[in-house]
């Protein structure tokens, strides 16, 4: 809470001769809650709009966006170096990473989607994958938390083997490469519209993420639609 507390500093001022520059305002913080060390959390996670769960033209818009994802088979076209199982490793890493920093859902699916589109159009090093999948967390953090991912936090999870100037460096590289397009469909986004158009308990939902989770890790589903994988999580929930 902040107290504002608003003073005129020359005499009676009538609405005649009133001077906005003879208006103060002083934010009196420490005084108020006669707490020095209090720490200030006004941090709000946002909620998905139950409106738009239910409009019937979010679905559809969802689903016509989808065949224009990039699937692209990377690893027996395009990579020379990236094998399936080195894409395991370090996905299942980025799961890691989110569950300990209780991440939402969206930022997981989101950074890899990040990752394969940016596999999907360059010939990448292995050298640099770590790199590149940290610099995927960092913008799909940016673009989903309302307190995102450091830099530096995210250099400690690679045991510093990715500085903090070099993250940042990926980050443009990554930023170009996809054109800035950061917004995305993922099957994250399809789990929140399946349940929410139905009455499905927590444990329910929460082992259906589990389950969609785990699918992203895995290579074989790489070029399977967002929205199949979604139901077939749901179902299996």
């Amino acid at each position: 809470a902040i107290s504002l507390s608003f003073s005129l500093v020359s005499q009676q001022l009538t609405a005649e001769n009133m001077d906005l520059a003879d208006l103060q305002c002083n934010e009196e913080v420490e005084e108020l809650c006669e707490v020095t060390s209090m720490d200030y959390n006004i941090e709000v996670a946002s909620h998905v709009d139950q409106v738009i769960l239910l409009d019937d033209r979010v679905m559809v818009n969802m689903l016509a966006e989808e065949k224009g994802l990039e699937k692209v088979d990377y690893c027996g076209s395009i990579q020379t170096e990236i094998k399936p199982h080195m894409r395991k490793i370090v996905v299942d890493w980025m799961l890691e990473v989110c569950e300990d920093q209780q991440c939402q859902p969206h930022v997981f699916h989101l950074a890899v989607n990040y990752l394969d589109r940016y596999l999907s159009r360059v010939n990448l090093p292995k050298k640099y994958f770590q790199s590149v999948s940290a610099g995927c967390l960092l913008l799909s953090s940016k673009f989903n938390e309302v307190t995102p991912l450091s830099s530096e936090k995210l250099s400690l999870y690679t045991d510093h083997s990715v500085s903090v100037e070099e993250m940042r460096e990926w980050e443009m590289k990554i930023l170009n490469t996809l054109q800035w397009e950061l917004s995305s469909v993922t099957v994250q986004s399809f789990l929140e519209h399946f349940t929410g158009r139905t009455q499905f308990n927590t444990k329910v939902r929460r082992h259906a993420e589990i389950l969609a989770a785990t699918a992203m890790t895995e290579y074989k589903f790489l070029v399977v639609r967002p929205s199949l994988l979604a139901a077939a999580s749901l179902s299996a929930a």
